[in-house]
């Protein structure tokens, strides 16, 4: 569907306002809350999917500094304290301290 409407686009956003400029970030919002509204997604927040966008990346493999440019972000700590998924190292940690015991 992006494809399509990129392909079929008169302005340089995919999704502009009415008269071809950049949208409004209240607007956009609005318009999400009338889709998702009576979905499973109702009361998803527009930021919501940059956080999904990082989580996939990251999934993917990609390097940090790698998301961090897609997502524009300047501050690579940015990035991997805000969107990176940090669940993996604590994991990881937690298997690798499973076996400790305490002597007597």
């Amino acid at each position: 569907m992006l494809r399509k409407r990129r392909a079929q686009a008169t302005s340089t956003w995919v999704f502009p306002s009415s008269s071809g400029s950049l949208r409004a970030p209240d607007n956009t919002r609005k318009n999400l809350r009338t889709v998702l509204k009576g979905t499973e997604w109702e009361g998803l927040h527009p930021h919501a999917f940059r956080h999904l966008v990082a989580t996939v990346l990251d999934e993917a493999g990609l390097k940090p500094r790698q998301v961090a440019d897609y997502l524009g972000h300047a501050q690579l700590s940015m990035t991997q304290d805000v969107y990176m998924n940090r669940g993996l190292f604590g994991e990881a940690a937690a298997r690798a301290l499973e076996g400790l015991r305490p002597t007597d």
